[in-house]
């Protein structure tokens, strides 16, 4: 199911005839058409590249957006008939999301839908692959039927693959590789068959090696039996599990679809409390990881909305390229009467249009191969590669795409201004040509002069707060030695799974993870290289917002909240500034811990003065034991000085630090200050961890200065885009302000010209033409102040507040001299006609 359908093809004779039909047989645009339309760019080089870098801009908006949807979300399938590979989900009605939990479907689906075969399922898993060395290293395996390969129709090129009875309990434990593993790991070993591999706690047997290129179900490797038994679980409970399987052999996706809502159907009423709102869905087997419940309508909404986006800009070029032509009309006339027909006017015009929108999709497809290549890497990093089907670069299809936005951008650009100024009523500017009026613009122009400066100062502020705000993250350093200390996200596998959120909480995981942290530490406080060792719930600066109340005042806001071992400030050497810092007799109690504030928090805190011994609480934390009074018992530095964790303008560095014993942080991070060179300690780090406990994953090993690094990146690339929208948008409303006011002018430029024949002066008449432009501009400017304060209101104040009060202010100055510099220009120049040809002219 694609968004976006390509449209039929047409042979060049059909599209020559189409057009002669449309716009008359002489219309048809010929070489000669487009020579001159690059002439033409070269005449108006401002206009080419104002016009030209904000189509640029909006086309590789559009065009991204297409090639993301339709490369990860709507592919071809590079497998055997893939269009038959299909996915099944349950769609919850209410919460509109997809219920993972499927176990139990799953079973009823495979033995009752006859219009599918195959039917499987699979959930991924990190696993510790421990090496011959005692090193661990995460990786994604595939827990999957074994009908996974069926549907594959994929043979291996060693052994053989997954068969059915390995999913039955008491099997041994077996694993199929694919081809990078056998190469890389294992140096291609002929006898690979029969030899094992450690996850975790469990050895496996090599049974199979797949082909090169195979990575279904997403992008995977490993491949192990999925054991998930029903009668563990009770209905609408589970592992989360995504179902796959094919079509059968004349069966179609409606057939399906059909068997399916009887099913769930019936199962809905035999389980009204877990199934009244689930809804089994048949979907394009890709579009799963979309989440749209098998309506892509809302994605098919984002990119219409991103491809109109080019209409907007088209529209403000279109602005600039209607004042250039009504400037052409003497020679649209001249052209009229000596025979050209309407038709082949329009077409000029719409050719030179072309020229600079072809110009702009080039320019905007090699932004889109820069933002695919960078989202390639994200997804590298995040997700370990991307998904079997994805084929890097640009497609035929976003080529075809953005070759579609040109057309649209150059019928926007150029057919609608040429309709306007070559209207019926063109051939009264004959008489133009003897000095005759000129064309009047009217209310028209006025109302888009005050729309372009109401939209500029309402939309530009926003956009250059938040640019301003990553460009400051992306300079921003830490403040302490942070290459000095390695980072690892901590986490525990389970009866050969990871644990998943709920299990998080439970008494049993923080049992489990106080003893393998507890053994960890152990080591690496007797490793000399290790000069501390502490944990916190993330990176210094990435904690997320809490909700806090203050006693004496009853006041409350949003604040940082850290969950840190006692020995947090002791390690990162954060100066305790008021106070005390933690000890360990902080954790020994499990309620009323106290807590420790930082600089910004108590500057920003409405309590003010000493804040040491006052109280704060949580009101808003699902565990009630964990909603009374805090005493606030120190203040510290601010930590990292740079807050490089920020994420928009409206973040503080205000943050409140709460004690946690070791295996009460649901998902710590581990921190080691390193003596030394922190490069090459990552797999001695594994290797302590794996010894510790095999089952204990550490994700991410990384210095803390390589985190940061990341984060500065990614806030370059965010600022290096919104710089790209905003110039493109700001030059484009300053090009078309300009086009705008000038052009108004100069409608006027030969009545000034004869006021100062008839001995007018100079300055009344050029104050007169400046206040009316003064007018249309301050109207536009209260319009979009007004417009500023709704947009404030729904913002929460940040909007007009510090910075923001200059920002607003300066962008509508900005606007409003541009319109009177247009304005000044053109008056000036009606000033210096000579009185003879000004009374002549009239």
């Amino acid at each position: 199911m694609n968004p976006t359908p390509r449209p039929p093809r047409l042979a060049t004779k059909q599209v020559h005839k189409l057009l002669r039909h449309v716009v008359g047989r002489d219309a048809v645009p010929s070489a000669l058409d487009f020579k001159l339309g690059g002439r033409m760019l070269r005449k108006h080089p401002g206009l080419a590249l104002v016009g030209g870098i904000g189509m640029a801009v909006a086309t590789a908006i559009g065009a991204g957006s297409f090639a993301f949807f339709n490369t990860y979300m709507y592919p071809d399938l590079p497998l055997h008939e893939g269009e038959r590979v299909v996915s099944i989900i349950n769609w919850d009605s209410r919460r509109t999301i997809t219920d993972q939990r499927v176990l139990h479907d799953f079973v009823t689906w495979r033995a009752e839908a006859k219009s599918l075969v195959d039917v499987g399922a699979f959930r991924t898993s990190r696993r510790n692959l421990i090496d011959n060395a005692g090193e661990g290293s995460p990786v994604s395996v595939a827990e999957m039927s074994a009908a996974g390969f069926r549907v594959a129709r994929i043979s291996p090129t060693h052994g053989r693959l997954l068969v059915d009875a390995d999913e039955r309990p008491g099997a041994p434990p077996v694993i199929v590789i694919g081809h990078d593993v056998w190469t890389m790991r294992f140096e291609a070993d002929p006898g690979i068959i029969g030899r094992t591999i450690r996850l975790g706690r469990t050895t496996h047997i090599i049974v199979g090696v797949m082909p090169e290129g195979f990575a279904f179900p997403v992008n995977h490797s490993y491949w192990i039996p999925l054991r998930a038994d029903p009668t563990a679980y009770p209905i609408g409970n589970g592992p989360r599990l995504q179902v796959f399987a094919r079509l059968a052999p004349g069966a179609t996706r409606e057939r399906a679809q059909a068997e399916l809502t009887v099913i769930g159907e019936r199962m809905a009423a035999e389980h009204p409390k877990t199934h009244a709102r689930l809804r089994p869905r048949v979907m394009d087997y890709a579009e799963i990881f979309a989440d749209t419940g098998g309506t892509p309508w809302a994605l098919v909404l984002v990119q219409t909305a991103l491809a109109m986006l080019l209409v907007v800009v088209s529209l403000n070029v279109a602005i600039l390229v209607y004042a250039r032509t009504v400037t052409r009309t003497g020679e649209i006339a001249v052209r009229t009467a000596l025979g050209a027909t309407r038709g082949r006017i329009v077409m000029q015009l719409f050719v030179e249009a072309s020229v600079l929108s072809l110009l702009a999709a080039f320019a905007g497809l090699g932004l889109v191969a820069v933002g695919l290549r960078y989202f390639d890497e994200l997804v590298e990093t995040y997700m370990g590669g991307s998904p079997f089907w994805v084929d890097p670069g640009l497609s035929l299809g976003t080529v075809l795409y953005t070759l579609g936005l040109a057309l649209l951008g150059a019928i926007v650009v150029g057919v609608l201004p040429a309709l306007r100024a070559t209207r019926a009523q063109l051939r009264s500017t004959l008489s133009a040509l003897s000095g005759g009026s000129k064309p009047q613009l009217g209310r028209t122009w006025t109302f888009l002069i005050v729309t372009q400066v109401a939209i500029t100062v309402v939309a530009i502020p926003p956009a250059m707060l938040m640019g301003r705000h990553w460009v400051l993250q992306a300079l921003m350093q830490p403040g302490f030695p942070s290459d000095e200390y390695l980072s690892a996200a901590l986490l525990l596998e389970r009866d050969g799974n990871t644990f998943s959120d709920a299990d998080l909480a439970t008494p049993e995981y923080r049992n489990a993870m106080r003893a393998s942290q507890s053994a960890l530490v152990d080591r690496l406080e007797r490793d000399p290289m290790v000069a501390g060792v502490t944990f916190g719930a993330e990176i210094p600066g990435n904690d997320p917002y809490e909700l806090a109340v203050f006693d004496e005042t009853n006041a409350w806001r949003s604040t940082r909240l850290a969950p840190v071992s006692p020995n947090f400030f002791d390690v990162f050497g954060v100066r305790v500034v008021t106070g005390r810092a933690f000890t360990r007799a902080d954790v020994a109690s499990q309620t009323a811990r106290p807590v420790i504030v930082n600089r910004t928090f108590v500057s920003q805190m409405p309590m003010g003065g000493n804040v040491v011994g006052r109280r704060i609480r949580f009101p808003l934390r699902r565990d009630t034991t964990k909603r009374e009074w805090r005493e606030i018992v120190g203040v510290v530095e601010d930590f990292p000085a740079g807050n490089l964790g920020v994420s928009d303008p409206g973040d503080t560095r205000a943050t409140l630090y709460e004690p946690m014993a070791l295996g009460e942080i649901q998902r710590a991070t581990l921190f080691v200050r390193v003596r030394g060179r922190v490069e090459g300690q990552a797999p001695r780090l594994r290797a302590l961890a794996t010894a510790a406990d095999p089952s204990l994953q550490l994700r991410d090993v990384q210095s803390l200065e390589n985190a940061y690094a990341v984060q500065r990146r990614e806030m370059r690339m965010a600022a290096l885009a919104l710089v790209l929208v905003i110039g493109s948008v700001l030059l484009l409303s300053a090009a078309g302000m300009y086009a705008l006011m000038s052009f108004t002018v100069s409608q006027r430029r030969r009545e000034i010209g004869v006021r100062a024949a008839l001995g007018a002066d100079a300055r009344h008449i050029l104050t007169g033409v400046l206040a009316r432009a003064a007018r249309q501009l301050g109207i536009g400017v209260v319009a979009g102040l007004a417009l500023v304060v709704v947009v404030d209101r729904l913002l929460g104040g940040e909007l007009m507040s510090r910075t923001g009060l200059l920002v607003v202010p300066g962008t509508a100055m900005f606007m409003a001299v541009i319109g009177m510099i247009a304005a000044v220009g053109p008056a000036k120049h009606g000033l210096r006609i000579q009185p003879t040809e000004a009374l002549r002219s009239e």
